[in-house]
Parts: structure tokens; sequence; C-alpha cells
């Protein structure tokens, strides 16, 4: 029996990581939580699919706007049937992601550094990033995206340069199902692939795997792209070129680096900066490996691309932080003066950082989200509480939006809602047409074009201006004083 446990101490040990994780993340939920934005259009796709199941639950899936493409959503759909549509089960949804990357990271690991014992460390200190254990718990892509990129990562490498046939396979299947998670993919895994791609072309066997590997995966993710591949390439045209939209954060070059710090906090930051200037006082032997050149390539080319790219979100280049963590654990398998309390140093770091950010929330200040949990805190349900079936709600916050749908989807509500800034429409004839009207504090966020914002703030005053046609179609029915402003109900007369 000791035999055994001493065989399995670093694999018992994942696994209490694991559940470690996963029971805090329950916990959590539990408390002062309301999904927003792109988190709560996900989960709303995920209640339409649950409940279009099982005869229209497919079309559902695949008629997700090109802006978020991803089959994720749908993921979700058995954990739904097994314990019913939650967010409790959200979490166990991204428990299930949780567990990918951390065993994908051991397995990493391991591969990389030869030992048991490093694979555990690396999976370790990645758990330690905030990065991680917040994302963990928060229905967004990118981290579904994070685990299976890790994963395709490590059966890339088990490919030996796609000297394996069967492996290759293997591979083309995982690089398929992790672009059906997010067209993103390739910002991370393009590199690798690219410089293998130069490595063996002179050699026939060796690339004719890679053909087929990179077919493969194109059979498995064209379900998603093709019937939108005009569509996609259209709306991201547009994305990157309406100035409208990026101004505030397009010429921010350091933005990338801020976030990463943020995501690994930064009492880590300094084991990365080690280990960076040890790379560099090593730098024939680092390079001489060949696998660690491709992780590299997983940290860099997405920072180069997101330091240009106008789109600069803290959470897009979190697929790299598995790498960065192979990174920090890379000089430690090295060095033979201190090692034992550099690691011991390391592991305090992480749980320092863990306890840190549990009790000020160093990844999301609480500000972010405190509009949304202020509406929780008063009670959802009582300020939606007069809307029967049938009713049109117009909103004033593109943030509120998916949240609300989803918290009507979820409890079976029919009640239509209108973003009033949003489409072609003028903001006073979408007015027209909503019984409610839902004016939340940052609304203006939302209202990209110039116009739309002037027009918007011309409605808002209508609606508080005495004698005015609208002050006589509206009255306040509920209004809510928050940190950020207050939350205004309207009802029409």
């Amino acid at each position: 029996m000791k035999k055994i446990l001493k065989k399995m101490k670093w694999k018992i040990c994942l696994i209490f990581i694991f559940l470690f994780h996963l029971t805090y993340n329950l916990l959590w939920i539990q408390e002062k939580y309301v999904p927003l934005s792109d988190e709560a259009y996900y989960f709303l796709y995920s209640l339409k699919i649950y409940n279009n199941f099982p005869q229209n639950f497919l079309l559902i899936a695949f008629s997700i706007h090109p802006a978020r493409l991803t089959l994720f959503p749908l993921t979700a759909l058995p954990f739904y049937l097994l314990l019913g549509p939650s967010l409790s089960t959200t979490i166990i949804v991204e428990g299930f992601y949780l567990l990918i990357l951390l065993i994908s990271s051991y397995l990493l690991g391991k591969k990389l550094f030869g030992e048991e014992k490093w694979g555990f460390l690396l999976t370790l200190v990645i758990s330690s990033f905030p990065g991680i254990f917040v994302f963990s718990r928060l229905f967004y892509v990118e981290f579904p995206l994070t685990a299976l990129v890790t994963l395709s990562f490590y059966v890339l490498l088990l490919t030996n340069f796609f000297k394996n046939r069967k492996i290759s396979i293997l591979f083309g299947i995982c690089l398929g199902l992790t672009a059906l998670m997010r067209d993103t993919f390739l910002i991370f895994l393009g590199g690798p692939l690219v410089f293998i791609f130069f490595k063996i072309l002179r050699r026939k066997k060796q690339l004719k795997n890679f053909f087929l590997a990179v077919f493969l995966s194109f059979l498995v993710a064209s379900s998603l792209y093709l019937p939108k591949i005009f569509t996609l390439i259209k709306w991201n045209i547009a994305k990157f070129t309406d100035k409208g939209v990026w101004t505030i954060q397009q010429f921010n070059f350091l933005l990338p680096y801020y976030y990463l710090l943020r995501k690994i906090s930064v009492f880590l930051s300094f084991f990365l900066l080690f280990s960076i200037l040890f790379i560099l006082k090593n730098f024939k032997q680092f390079f001489s490996e060949k696998n660690l050149i491709l992780t590299l390539l997983v940290v860099i080319i997405p920072l180069l691309f997101f330091t240009f790219s106008p789109i600069k979100y803290l959470r897009y280049t979190l697929p790299s932080l598995p790498f960065i963590g192979v990174l920090i654990v890379y000089p430690l398998t090295k060095i033979k003066r201190f090692k034992k309390v550099i690691i011991l140093l390391l592991i305090l770091s992480g749980f320092l950082t863990f306890l840190l950010d549990v009790k000020f929330s160093l990844l999301f200040k609480a500000r972010t989200y405190d509009t949304f949990l202020e509406i929780k805190e008063t009670h959802i349900n009582e300020i939606l509480k007069e809307m029967k079936n049938g009713t049109i709600l117009g909103i004033f916050n593109i943030h509120l939006v998916p949240t609300l749908e989803a918290y009507f989807e979820l409890n079976k509500m029919n009640i239509q809602t209108i973003l009033v800034y949003e489409n072609n429409n003028p903001v006073l004839e979408n007015v027209e047409k909503c019984d409610y009207l839902l004016i939340a504090p940052d609304w203006e966020s939302g209202a990209y074009s110039k116009g739309k914002l002037e027009e918007t703030s011309k409605v808002i005053e209508l609606l508080n201006e005495k004698n005015s046609s609208l002050f006589n179609q509206f009255k306040i029915i509920k209004a809510i004083d928050t940190s950020s402003g207050s939350i205004l109900l309207y009802k029409r007369v």
C-alpha cells in the first residue's frame, strides 16, 4: 500500500489541487455574483441550447454571433441535463476544463523536464496564477480555450515533429476541437506549427503527417466556421477598422504587459524575472532544446500580436499563462544551489497570491461588478416583479442586456429586451416600442457612435424633463442608488 501511495503521490496531489479549486469556486458562486457582458452572453446561449433540447438545440448552438463564435456553450448541455441549469452548474462545466488544464500541465511538465515532480510543480505554479484560478470560476470561453491549447500543445510535443502518424492524427483532432472553442487559437498555436513546418520542410514523411493533422483539424472545425466564413471575415474587418469603437485602447502598447503582471501576480512576477535573466545567461542551453523554443513562441507571439492589436482585453492572452509557468519552472530544473529554498518560496508566493486575491480581488476590482452586484443585492426579482410575459424592456447599458436576458431565460420569462441605442433605428423609436425602461450607470460605454451617444443623452433628458412627450409616457417606479450611480426603472403610464 505504501509503495502504491508513494508511486501515486504526485497524482494524488494533483487531484487535491483540482478539488480545492472546485470546492472554493462552488462556495464563491453562492455569494454576490451576477454574470455580465460576454460571460452572461455565453451563459444565455447555454440556457437557450438547453431549453431547446432536443428539437432545435444544434440550430441554436450554431447560430451564435460571429463576434463570439464558439461551441463552448454547447459543452454545458450534458452538465445541465444531469444537474439542471444554474450558475453553480457552470462552475462544474469550468471545473471540467480546469481538470483538462491541470492534467495537461502535469503531463507537459513531465514531458519537458523528465520527472513527475516537475510536472506537479508546474501544475501548482499555473494554478496559483490569479488569471487561472479567477477565470476557472467565470463562464468565459478563454478558460476552456486555455485548457485545450495546453492539451493540444502537449500532444504536439508527443508527435516528435510529426514523426508519429497516430499521434499526429490525435493532434489534428485536438487542434480542431481547440478551434471550435475560439478562432484565436492560431495566435497561440500558429507559431509552433510554422516553426515545425520549416524544420520538417524537406522530410516527406513528417510533412505528410503534418498536412494530415492540419486537414483533420480543418474537418473538425469546418462545421462551425464554413457556414459563417463570409460573415466572420466581414465582422473581423469591421472590428479592426472601426476606429470609433476601439480608440480607447488602440494605442496603449504596454497594456498587454500590465495585464500579464496582473494575471500572474506581483509575487510570481519576480520568479518570471529571475527566469528571464537565467535564460539570457544560459542562452545557448535554452535554445538548444527545440521543445522549449516552441513553448517560448506560445508566449511571445500572442504578446506581440496584442501589443499592436486594437483590441486588448485582460482575458485574451490567458492561454499563454501555462507556458509562462513553464518558463518560471525551467531554471529550477537546472540550478543546484538553493534549489529547495527557491521552490519553497515559489510555493509560498503562489499560496500568498491566492489568499490576497480572496481578500482584496486583485485581478478584478470590485467596482467592475458594483452595478450588477447591487442589482442582485436589491433582489432582481423585486425590480422586475411587475413585468409580465410579452412585455418589452428597453435597456440603457450594453453590459446589462445579456445579464437580464440570461435571467429571463433561466426563469423562463417571455420578456423581450431592446438595447435602445443599438441597430440603425433612432433611439427614440426604440424607446417608443418599450413597456419598461431600465437605465443603469456607465451606459455610455456601449454607445460607441458619437451620434448615438448624443441621441441617447437627449432621450434620457426628455424622460426627466417635465411636460416632454416622454416624461408624460413613463414614470419612475424604482430608483436604486449604487456606488456607480442610480439605477432607474421606468414604466409606461
